[in-house]
């Protein structure tokens, strides 16, 4: 999944190159918000925690054309696509661990809070569910700088300095350029940093 510095960098949708669903088409999932007005019996409750109207957490399961196209093409935002290194049984446990979220939402709603359940802090408890814990850093609050956190924990390739693996790592213009193709997914990991054996 792609990560995009102007978005907060904030869901491993956008950090991570899962593998492909039907036809090579990449799936993504992403933590996210809207706002709307909880129930009567919250609002007190829940008053503290942000003005109304509150903002609800959702989840974001799309192909990732849509979702990076989102970005690069109607947000204008730069986006970057890093591999994780993260073997199969602990993706496909994270994404397990997700797909349990999405349901309980259904009949328990949450509520976005901007220092403890924000887009990059709700990654953060998934992985912790599936992964051994890490520390704490201001970096998972800190507008871009999630990638750079990943580097220097070795979550992400480190094959070259990080300077050079981001500005290598940025597809926003052949996303744009690739468009609505079929193999979508496949052109933009062509040649980036780890990703010389394609799908893994």
């Amino acid at each position: 999944m792609p990560a995009s510095s102007e978005t907060r960098l904030g869901d491993w949708s956008r950090v991570t190159t899962p593998r492909p669903a039907a036809r090579g088409v990449g799936a993504c999932t992403a933590p996210s918000t809207r706002p709307t007005r909880p129930p009567a019996h919250r609002t007190i409750e829940r008053r503290w925690r942000a003005p109304r109207p509150q903002y609800e957490l959702y989840y974001v399961a799309a192909e990732e054309r849509d979702v990076i196209g989102v970005r690069t093409n109607q947000r204008g935002e730069q986006v970057y696509l890093y591999r994780l290194e993260t073997g199969p049984v602990t993706a496909r446990s994270l994404l397990l661990d997700y797909v349990a979220s999405m349901d309980e939402l259904a009949t328990h709603a949450r509520w976005y809070n901007a220092l403890t359940q924000n887009c990059t802090t709700t990654i953060r408890y998934h992985v912790r569910q599936v992964a051994p814990t890490r520390p704490w850093s201001w970096k998972l609050l800190v507008n871009g700088y999630l990638d750079r956190l990943a580097y220097e924990r070795g979550t992400i390739d480190t094959s070259l300095p990080f300077a050079q693996l981001r500005a290598t790592s940025e597809i926003t213009g052949r996303a744009r350029a690739i468009g609505d193709a079929p193999d979508f997914s496949a052109r933009i990991r062509a040649g980036l940093p780890g990703m010389e054996d394609g799908w893994r």
